[in-house]
């Protein structure tokens, strides 16, 4: 299985550290490069492709938020794990389509769990990335021809996971 790229965003240097260490641990991601404010943060990714972005919400200038707001309008945005040591912006977190948000001091097996979240999606948007899309989000995989007047065709949604339906069939 292929490491995950990481980018750490956080504007105290012992903090990035301690996530370094962490992640290291774990032995599932490669951190790329680390950044102590959003305006790095953005220069480093734009070297620096990655799967998942690990934000710090307080920082100067701008916050994590505003960076996270910022990436969903990229056309493959990295995936978003909130660190921080304020858990009332939690919900703002998931606004931004955060795929996780984590408490410091960050517990080891909490960082796992928000790995295997990161993963599920970059695999979900990769296929989908692999996917040619229509403007509709609809994949055409088949056309079935035509009998008796009517056109079938085999269709494959591209949601979240809750929502996939496989070979949707639709006749008219």
């Amino acid at each position: 299985v292929a490491l995950l790229k990481a980018i750490i965003v956080d504007d105290e240097a012992p903090a990035r550290s301690e996530l370094r260490f962490l992640l290291g641990e774990l032995n599932q991601t490669e951190v790329v490069a680390e950044a102590a404010s959003v305006r790095e943060a953005i220069e480093k990714l734009k070297e620096y492709p990655c799967d998942v972005m690990f934000l710090d919400i307080n920082m100067p200038e701008a916050t994590g938020i505003q960076l996270a707001e910022a990436l969903q309008h990229l056309k493959y945005p990295p995936a978003v794990v909130f660190v921080t040591a304020y858990s009332e912006f939690a919900l703002d977190a998931f606004k931004v389509n955060a795929i996780d948000y984590l408490v410091k001091p960050v517990e080891t097996e909490r960082l796992s769990h928000a790995l295997a979240r990161v993963r599920e999606h970059v695999l979900l948007h990769a296929k989908a990335q692999k996917a040619e899309l229509n403007p509709d989000g609809l994949n055409i995989l088949q056309n079935n021809g035509e009998a008796a007047g009517q056109t079938v065709f085999h269709f494959h949604m591209h949601l979240a996971p809750r929502y996939i339906k496989d070979n949707v069939t639709m006749t008219w």
